[in-house]
């Protein structure tokens, strides 16, 4: 099945992440920034982050969003492809709910929606799967 988020604010950091774990993600206009202030931090992300940002980006708007700590408004997060589309807050439930009403209507089989953004996604998932079984270890 396909998976929708309705981001209404500020999307940071982790939050970014796991915003871009969805198929699709709609954007507040008005109030809001998409950003990984990583580098403004000191901090070192997993490769597994990077690789699911670059799925989603090409290569010199990740390096921005990575290198820079730029922060993204609604318009240039959809110029990015980083969301589908953007509203003003009264708005973006229904505008998710509309377009989840018009995917479902496609009458997609849910396992090959999976299997497909399991391909797609397969170099950020071996990345976590690795992850996973080094944590396995000490545990």
């Amino acid at each position: 099945m396909y998976t929708i988020a309705a981001i209404n604010g500020h999307t940071f950091g982790g939050g970014l992440i796991f915003a871009l774990c969805f198929d699709y993600r709609f954007m507040r206009k008005d109030r809001g920034w998409i950003c990984i202030p990583a580098v403004n931090l000191g901090i070192v992300l997993p490769n597994s982050y990077i690789s699911l940002l670059q799925s989603k980006v090409n290569y010199k708007q990740a390096f921005n969003i990575l290198m820079e700590g730029t922060r993204l408004p609604a318009e240039t997060a959809l110029e990015y492809r980083i969301i589908d589309n953007y509203c003003e807050l009264d708005r973006l439930l229904d505008l998710s709910i509309d377009f989840a009403t018009t995917l479902l209507s496609k009458n997609v089989n849910g396992s090959l929606i999976k299997d497909l953004r399991y391909g797609y996604l397969s170099s950020p998932i071996a990345l976590l799967e690795n992850v996973n079984d080094q944590t396995n270890q000490f545990l």
